[in-house]
């Protein structure tokens, strides 16, 4: 029975392992953006193309994959939006949420129609060919989560959860101000 028990354990341990080398072996790896996307908020007109233009300036972006059909994974939208305030004085990130649905985002219009998100600011990018989470497949989690911080290039330099994990905050945080530091 303690072989088992040990056996057991042994191959749990292992494929732990195995899934936090994986999430490693994706830091550099270059993020692929779809540029024909919509970009939807109450409170701008922006194109989306206009958007990721100017959002491509900037040397650092945080993006996050945000299920847009799921109610409660909405609430992604209210912690990006969150961040994206916390960051407003670091000019040179931004938080990109972008979103993918299959109800052609009639939940996220209904929310946004009914002031559920009336507090929210920032621009959310529409996949509407859902091209991010496909051609980004290999980097995102069995539950559908996913948030990187790259740099100018979309090379990835941190996955990570910034929202619920402090630590992974403070990564993406130190990533961003020792690059800062270095450039000046």
């Amino acid at each position: 029975m303690k072989a088992i028990f040990h056996s057991l354990l042994f191959v749990l341990l292992m494929l732990s392992t195995n899934c936090n080398s994986d999430r490693t072996n994706n830091i550099a790896q270059t993020l692929f953006v779809p540029s024909d996307v919509q970009v939807f908020n109450a409170k701008t007109t922006t194109t989306g193309s206009e958007y990721l233009k100017s959002v491509n300036v900037l040397p650092f972006r945080i993006y996050t994959l945000v299920n847009a059909y799921c109610s409660c994974c909405v609430d992604d939208i209210r912690k990006c939006n969150q961040l994206s305030l916390e960051l407003k004085d670091y000019k040179s990130v931004a938080v990109v949420p972008v979103c993918y649905s299959h109800d052609n985002f009639e939940l996220l219009k209904f929310l946004f129609e009914s002031d559920t998100l009336k507090n929210i600011f920032i621009p959310l990018i529409l996949d509407n060919t859902d091209a991010f989470r496909k051609k980004n497949a290999p980097l995102i989690d069995s539950k559908e989560k996913f948030t990187v911080l790259t740099n100018g290039d979309n090379k990835i330099l941190a996955i990570g959860n910034p929202y619920d994990n402090e630590a992974d905050k403070n990564k993406f945080l130190n990533l961003i101000k020792e690059a800062t530091i270095s450039k000046l």
